[in-house]
């Protein structure tokens, strides 16, 4: 009788310990920025030596890695409107203005000291290469790369990372892009079932603007107009205020809502961060999204 009822009291000891911990871990974090500049941010934000995410963000490059130098992420820009956007050992290559890029099956081992015109020869290899679902092929891998991704113990720091880059680098015009792409890596995000953060992040996120933000515009979380919040930074309802800074109706936020509408497995939807964003001004890659 002692010991049936002793393993859940242990069990609920172990699991508050557990959370004790956890809640001790996230406050131990500490963001060091090696660089922060108008050109470039760069830096590490960890909790320990072995559980930290190191970046580089500037206007064409954005790099993600584990502080064992694994590359958890890669974008930039190449020549002729191309991008090249890397998850773990999953590299899809393509046009801007395409609406699927191609996934490179066979890579060199150098890949990332690679020239742009080697990049563009490369992609013109693989795109005459027949495939007859590109759609498939780009969604299956697209999948793929963030279910491996969400696996990787260092990803549990990229929401805290986003977050304290707001509070110690402001609404610098670089991080946009970085939130963006860091919305799309985060395990919540990435498919149309997903759950994203909840009411208690969103409210984190909201704190770190009220002082620029008073009451300024039309709060959507409460779908107003009956629209899923069409124009809010988020999926669906949830805010993501971290993007534009508010939960009210944004250019750019719009925009890309559109582009989903029209075609959720595309460049357009799921990669909009290889495109300018503005969240006044709109989204780059509207409206040749809904061709």
């Amino acid at each position: 009788m002692w010991l049936s009822c002793s393993i859940p009291s242990l069990l609920v000891f172990a699991f508050l310990v557990l959370t004790v911990m956890g809640t001790a871990a996230d406050k131990s974090a500490v963001l060091t920025l090696k660089e922060n500049s108008a050109e470039n941010i760069e830096g590490c934000y960890g909790q320990r030596k072995d559980l930290a995410l190191c970046f580089v963000i500037n206007e064409t490059f954005v790099q993600l890695k584990s502080n064992d130098n694994r590359t958890l992420a890669h974008f930039r820009d190449l020549q002729d409107g191309m991008f090249l956007f890397q998850v773990l050992d999953y590299v899809f290559l393509g046009k801007k203005s395409s609406k699927f890029p191609v996934y490179l099956k066979f890579i060199p081992r150098k890949h990332s000291n690679l020239h742009d015109n080697t990049w563009k020869e490369i992609f013109y290899l693989e795109n005459n290469y027949p495939v007859t679902n590109r759609d498939s092929e780009f969604s299956d891998k697209f999948h793929s790369a963030l279910d491996r991704l969400k696996n990787t113990r260092k990803l549990v720091l990229l929401h805290h990372l986003s977050t304290e880059l707001i509070k110690n680098v402001g609404n610098h015009p670089l991080l946009m892009r970085f939130h963006m792409l860091a919305m799309t890596l985060e395990p919540k995000y990435g498919s149309n079932g997903s759950v994203v953060p909840g009411s208690s992040v969103t409210r984190e996120k909201r704190a770190l603007f009220q002082e620029d933000k008073h009451n300024t515009c039309q709060d959507l979380r409460s779908d107003p107009y009956n629209n899923d919040c069409l124009g809010m930074c988020g999926l669906g309802c949830t805010c993501w205020s971290r993007i534009c800074g508010n939960c009210c109706r944004n250019q750019f936020c719009y925009e890309h809502d559109l582009c989903c509408g029209h075609a959720w497995i595309s460049t357009g939807c799921l990669l909009p961060f290889i495109h300018t964003m503005s969240c006044e001004n709109g989204y780059g890659g509207y409206p040749s999204c809904l061709q």
